[in-house]
């Protein structure tokens, strides 16, 4: 079994039964003693030198991620969930690893695509990525990045997690894990990810990518879409993953061509 890990800033409280203001050590979440002044305690420990990841996929949220590493044959080695706030240990964490996929925008729009009448008004203000995601694959996000990022915000963590691992020498990426997901499918329509059988579809195509891993079918949409990640990290790493960017025909901006502000969402190959 490989459980979540709460990666903690601070180091762990001292040996003791659960009570009030502690976290259980069986608790696959981020521990809450915090709020009243104690320290978060780790869930358990892995095998440090023998689960160095070859990728990483993070899931962001605005007071959680979800951390997977993956081997270079796509074997599932580690799984953490972090404080939000905790960009450093996420990248410490995922030392040894040559990929980071990112579930959220590496920076603000730029407003390139405002003028395209092609698009509808919501897209309008979005990126290139987005706008390209749902042209050319028919995965339209379910909002855009704005022109400024909110501070505290889950885009905010999400800009400063690809800036952490991109000066720490690992390649980002930004993904889309609905996306991920629908090409893991072979574009096939899933129910939702907030039902069972949307997250029982997700575990199947998940096991048939990872192998059998116990009580997978256990682990939150979170978890579920931090591996997706990780395998469009390892599908990069193997030279096959795609990145949604303009095409020849796209409508041209006031330049004559079409806008570009280079942002990209990465896909798997499609299976």
């Amino acid at each position: 079994m490989l459980p979540f890990i709460v990666a903690a800033a601070r180091p762990p409280a001292p040996p003791g039964p659960p009570g009030p203001g502690r976290a259980a050590a069986v608790a696959p979440r981020v521990p809450r003693g915090e709020d009243r002044g104690l320290p978060p305690r780790p869930l358990g420990r892995l095998s440090a030198a023998a689960t160095a990841p070859a990728v990483v996929g993070v899931d962001v949220g605005a007071r959680s991620l979800h951390a997977v590493g993956l081997s270079a044959d796509r074997r599932l080695l580690r799984a953490a969930v972090f404080d939000a706030a905790d960009v450093a240990g996420v990248v410490a964490w995922s030392a040894g690893a040559s990929v980071a996929a990112i579930d959220g925008p590496d920076g603000p729009s730029r407003g390139l695509h405002a003028d395209d009448a092609t698009l509808a008004p919501k897209f309008r203000s979005g990126r290139t990525g987005e706008v390209a995601l749902g042209r050319h694959h028919r995965h339209w996000v379910s909002w855009v990045t704005p022109s400024a990022v909110p501070e505290g915000g889950w885009m905010a963590v999400a800009v400063a997690l690809h800036a952490a691992f991109s000066g720490a020498g690992v390649e980002p990426l930004e993904v889309y894990p609905h996306a991920a997901f629908a090409e893991l499918a072979g574009a096939r329509r899933l129910p939702s990810k907030q039902g069972p059988a949307g997250l029982a579809a997700r575990v199947a195509l998940l096991r048939d990518e990872v192998g059998d891993v116990p009580h997978l079918e256990m682990w939150s949409h979170d978890g579920l879409d931090a591996v997706a990640a990780a395998l469009v990290a390892a599908d990069r790493l193997d030279g096959v993953a795609r990145a949604a960017g303009p095409l020849p025909g796209d409508p041209a901006g006031p330049d004559g061509v079409p806008p570009d502000d280079r942002s990209r969402i990465w896909l798997p190959r499609r299976r």
